[in-house]
């Protein structure tokens, strides 16, 4: 119920404020004085719009009153009391120039919602359950429009009262729906046939194998894990070899340094050999020196052997390291194919588990090709 309205500078009123009682409440005067200005005034306050207010040509401006001297600004307070008891109060101001503001207050002055001017209009709506359109077409009449309906033929009564009531989204509604509801019947009935014009025992062996080669599937996947495992144990067990290699290879770097240390003391001897029998002209002397050029040319030849047999060591290490790098390298990249090919199996699992039963036998029958390929693979390997 509408308790009281305040209006200032609002069209031909400059301050006025109405009271109004339980039951019917009456505006008297002669033509001009205000009384339709007062109901626009309680629209505006409730909703912020005017009915009819476009159709007559009439700008926002020309509601603030001009005369005698033209106000800036109009303001319009309506208060309401709902079912409850609980009292509210709406203000609105509007500028000539800036737009409009507003706000909703309890009664006790606590701001409800001052946000926009929209928003008020919209917390004013949910409280008192009644719509811009509704309170237009079913509360508030226009000035001389009271007997808008009686002057309507019936079915265009009709059709007013269900635009007013809602039964016209009803009735839209109700046709959709029927639309909708004979659309999903015949999407049923097509899916019906399609299913039994399969044959049940067919679907079910596919089924069946579908579930098999899966099994067979995870079993290789299983053995291929093992094998995966196996050869990670062959991989520590090439790199512990090549760490061996790379020890004999210090240690032939070690024979070679002695190699050339050996060669040079073999011809420290030579030489020192050549000056003893060059100072030396006795026989005995000779024999003595020859006994000892027969001893350094045996230690000579003991050294030159073993030169030859470290050579040849050497050479049969250089040979034996080259051989494990490439097998080495040949079984690192095998182990990456093998990884490759493992990632690759699991990710077409998932995709076969999210595509569906109906087509697994392709996929299945493919997947089942590339791991007899990655099992002769792992058999080479």
């Amino acid at each position: 119920m509408i308790t009281r309205v305040r209006l200032k500078d609002w069209k031909s009123h400059a301050q006025t404020e109405l009271r109004f009682g339980d039951g019917t409440n009456l505006l008297v005067g002669g033509m001009g004085s205000g009384k339709s200005s007062v109901l626009e005034a309680i629209s505006m306050g409730l909703f912020g719009k005017i009915p009819g207010l476009r159709e007559r040509g009439i700008k926002q401006e020309d509601l603030i009153r001009s005369k005698p001297e033209p106000a800036e600004l109009a303001e319009i307070e309506v208060g309401f009391m709902l079912p409850t008891g609980e009292e509210y109060l709406v203000r609105r101001v509007i500028r000539r120039k800036g737009g409009t503001s507003a706000e909703l207050r309890k009664a006790d002055g606590t701001l409800v919602e001052g946000s926009t001017a929209g928003k008020v209009t919209e917390m004013v709506e949910k409280l008192l359950g009644v719509s811009y359109e509704l309170f237009e077409r079913a509360v508030y009449s226009q000035q001389n429009r009271l007997d808008y309906f009686l002057l309507l033929s019936p079915s265009e009564r009709k059709k007013k009262i269900d635009e007013l009531t809602g039964m016209d989204r009803l009735e839209e509604a109700r046709q959709k729906l029927g639309s909708l509801s004979r659309r999903l019947l015949e999407e049923a009935k097509e899916k019906k046939r399609m299913v039994e014009g399969r044959d049940r025992g067919t679907l079910l062996k596919q089924l069946e194998e579908l579930r098999r080669k899966k099994e067979e599937d995870e079993k290789r996947m299983a053995e291929m894990k093992h094998e995966e495992g196996r050869l990670s144990s062959r991989l520590e067990e090439v790199k512990r070899k090549l760490e061996e290699l790379e020890e004999l290879g210090r240690r032939v770097e070690r024979l070679r340094i002695r190699e050339k240390e050996e060669g040079a003391r073999i011809e420290q001897l030579q030489k020192q050999l050549e000056e003893m029998k060059s100072k030396l002209g006795r026989i005995s002397d000779l024999e003595v020196l020859e006994r000892e050029g027969r001893e350094a040319e045996r230690i000579l030849s003991e050294a030159r052997e073993e030169e030859e047999r470290l050579r040849l060591e050497l050479l049969s290490l250089e040979r034996r390291v080259g051989t494990l790098r490439a097998e080495l390298r040949e079984r690192e990249e095998r182990r990456k194919e093998l990884e490759r090919r493992v990632r690759e199996k699991e990710g077409k699992e998932r995709w076969l588990e999210e595509k569906g039963a109906r087509e697994l036998p392709s996929r299945l029958e493919e997947t089942g090709k590339r791991m007899e390929e990655v099992g002769k693979e792992l058999a080479r390997v």
